[in-house]
């Protein structure tokens, strides 16, 4: 499946978690990766030092129905690297946002 590169003006090396209000959970999730409790699934969008990130057209389309999305379009990603899921970091990174769409 192809991914979508996009890019955040001014936050680096730090995740940005988008919340999908419409898809709760059947109880709250304590997060391994950013020590938070979700109780509507999550997405995690791990910045890179420049910025960078890669996320589904999905999860694209999603940031664009919210007000203020800071995130711009790079470019496609024909052979995005693959995820890593329920993974624990060695190194917790910031969080920068909480959205709810």
């Amino acid at each position: 499946m192809a991914g979508v590169r996009i890019s955040h003006p001014t936050e680096r090396s730090a995740t940005y978690t988008l919340i999908d209000g419409s898809r709760p959970y059947q109880e709250p999730l304590s997060c391994v990766r950013c020590g938070r409790i979700h109780p509507f699934k999550t997405y995690h969008l791990d910045l890179d030092g420049e910025g960078f990130t890669i996320v589904s057209p999905e999860v694209w389309a999603r940031l664009g129905r919210i007000a203020g999305n800071p995130f711009t379009l790079a470019n496609e990603v024909a052979k995005p690297p693959p995820l890593v899921v329920g993974g624990v970091l060695s190194a917790l990174p910031r969080i920068v946002a909480h959205e709810e769409t």
